[in-house]
């Protein structure tokens, strides 16, 4: 597409360097419009297509909200109403707001990596609201964690949480030798 129009532009530069009948001032208005349009062409600027590529870069800055606001000005393009919704639930998520984006991204199934993104932003729930000594909970955050390790921070999460699961089975023991049962304690160990 954008070939065609290039083609279009050198042909008109060409014909209009080659006339000589044009005032010399009429001539270089028009070379500098020519230049300026295909300026604006070679970089995306014009219309809903250059609006998205601006908000693809936005979202590979990590300005999610900027992003989602380009994408709901052309929301008849393409997937742009889609996208406009990743963006925002990245924005919330990167505010730490994993419950209610958790949803977003679970909708939005294997658009782009929201399922990746749902499964960490599970993990992150998981992880803020296990308890100390519920070992359980922590393993299956650190499974979460494991299922995506090269996504984000997951890897270093799940290493994190093999402290806090030492911790947890310590604390295990030592209330399970308290009351007695000692073999319970000694298979924490």
């Amino acid at each position: 597409m954008h070939f065609r129009m290039i083609d279009r532009i050198i042909f008109l530069f060409i014909l209009f360097a080659g006339i000589n009948d044009v005032h010399q001032h009429s001539k270089r208005l028009l070379l500098v419009l020519l230049v300026i349009i295909m300026t604006m062409t070679l970089t995306g600027c014009g219309g809903p297509e250059g609006t998205y590529h601006q908000a693809e870069n936005l979202l590979a800055k990590g300005k999610y909200a900027e992003a989602a606001e380009k994408l709901e000005s052309i929301n008849a393009y393409s997937d742009a109403t889609t996208f406009a919704m990743y963006c925002r639930a990245c924005a919330q998520a990167e505010a730490g707001d994993y419950e209610t984006v958790v949803v977003a991204f679970s909708v939005l199934g294997n658009y782009r990596d929201s399922a990746l993104r749902s499964v960490y932003c599970l993990a992150r729930i998981g992880e803020k609201e296990a308890a100390a000594a519920d070992i359980l909970a922590l393993q299956e955050t650190k499974a979460l964690y494991d299922s995506i390790p090269l996504f984000l921070d997951s890897t270093e999460r799940s290493v994190a949480l093999n402290a806090r699961l030492q911790e947890a089975q310590y604390l295990v023991a030592i209330e399970a030798g308290e009351k007695g049962d000692y073999e319970t304690a000694f298979s924490m160990f």
